[in-house]
Order: C-alpha cells, then structure tokens, then sequence
C-alpha cells in the first residue's frame, strides 16, 4: 500500500509506513478531541441546542383518586401476603 515508486525493486519501509499510519492516527484522534471540545463550548454557552420553554404546555397532574386506589390496592395484596404467612394456607387435595 504504502510502496515507494522509485525504491530498489519495490520495497516496503516499515518504519516509515508505520510513521505515516501512526502520524494519521494521532491526527484524526486530535481532530476528534478539537471538535468535541467545540461541541462542548457551544452546549455550554447555549449556542446549539437551544431548550425554549413554552409557557402555554400545561403538565398533566397525577389523578389522586386512582393513585389512592392504587395504593389501596397493594396494601390489601400486602395484608394479604401477611395473613398467608401468619395463619398458613390450607390446600385441599385436589384428587378427592
């Protein structure tokens, strides 16, 4: 990939292909760091993706009366529970 044209019945030179490849390496990985950097700076200083609030949106509000039936719900399941482990729970034998 990396042969020279005008070498002695053409060669490969490891060290200066290794050179090349490392060389466009750290470059792309310092351009990633420049542009993130960028990136960073221009969230930051609300440049970009800017958030707007809309002060027409009202949030919808959590129904109490289903959130307490709801909470009812699982301290009945809880008693429950409680009394199963408290009093035990008789099994009829289901081949008679």
């Amino acid at each position: 990939m990396f042969i020279a044209k005008n070498t002695s019945k053409g060669r490969i030179h490891p060290h200066k292909d290794w050179t090349i490849m490392v060389s466009i390496t750290l470059g792309v990985i310092l351009a990633i760091i420049i542009f993130s950097l960028y990136l960073f700076g221009q969230i930051n200083q609300e440049a970009i993706f800017q958030v707007s609030y809309d002060s027409n949106i009202q949030a919808d509000t959590i129904n109490e009366a289903k959130l307490k039936e709801v909470v009812n719900n699982f301290n009945e399941k809880e008693a429950f529970s409680k009394n199963i482990i408290e009093q035990g729970f008789e099994t009829t034998d289901p081949s008679i």
